[in-house]
């Protein structure tokens, strides 16, 4: 056979280059980019979507091989019907681990529409586990689970454990379960219209932190059924969930239980 034909064969196999639709298994052994997380937002990050996606993690584990943080940026196509879903396959439980200094273990960064649901039965259980267990005798570096900012919007974040290290974290470092803001942890800025809810904070100092910068610009937050807080005194948080300039939200049903004031 011709090579240039078999290449023109080829090319309409391998989609490239095509915004994607549909449900695809993401994890060791699928097709590149497919057979990593990383890859597969990396496609979606450049291809953009033209019908709702959903990626299914077929893996237990998703941490050696991803390289972190992993970044969702504003792509081309996405919608209030082209979401980007990202769940554990049916009967799947998964853990995406890594460690990131100064950033979280996901990013968004402007992007919309992204729903990140840790059910596997499309119930209300907990089977996705997001852990960012950076480690350092710097007591004032900064982490989180999720991290938000560039005005990302009309996200919705479910059924989740998600889990630091704050082992050495000095009073006031911002170690947070999640946090959206400004590009740098810690900074204020806008990222309205986004819902959290039945997320487990684990090992975090603080659970969820929203810091705005226009209350009008970061209107429209729901934190609902999220359980934060430790029995063990050097684990507990130094804050629940913290709104600023946020200037409508609803936050119901969360249990607070075990928050230290810092220095006691």
């Amino acid at each position: 056979m011709n090579k240039k034909f078999f290449l023109i064969l080829l090319l309409p196999l391998l989609n490239f280059g095509q915004a994607l639709s549909g449900t695809y298994l993401v994890g060791p052994g699928e097709s590149f980019p497919f057979n990593r997380l990383t890859n597969a937002i990396a496609r979606i990050n450049a291809d953009g979507v033209n019908g709702p996606v959903v990626f299914l993690l077929k893996s237990n584990n998703y941490s050696g091989f991803e390289t972190f943080p992993i970044t969702i940026n504003s792509f081309a196509g996405s919608s209030a019907t082209n979401t980007l879903t990202i769940k554990p396959n049916v009967g799947n439980s998964a853990t995406i681990s890594g460690e990131v200094e100064n950033g979280a273990l996901i990013q968004l960064n402007g992007a919309d529409n992204i729903i990140i649901d840790g059910s596997n039965n499309g119930t209300t259980s907990n089977n996705l586990t997001i852990s960012n267990k950076f480690n350092s005798n710097n007591s004032f570096s900064t982490r989180a689970g999720i991290h938000l900012y560039n005005t990302a919007s009309t996200n919705k974040f479910s059924n989740l454990t998600i889990e630091l290290n704050i082992l050495g974290i000095g009073i006031g470092t911002i170690s947070a379960g999640f946090i959206a803001g400004g590009a740098t942890l810690g900074v204020a800025g806008n990222n309205p219209n986004n819902e959290i809810s039945n997320i487990t904070f684990t090992d975090v100092k603080q659970g969820v932190f929203i810091n705005g910068t226009i209350p009008a610009s970061n209107s429209n937050w729901t934190v609902n059924n999220c359980t934060i807080g430790s029995s063990n005194d050097s684990n507990k948080p130094f804050l629940g969930i913290y709104l600023n300039n946020v200037n409508t939200f609803t936050i119901t049903g969360n249990s607070l239980n075990g928050i230290r004031r810092p220095g006691s």
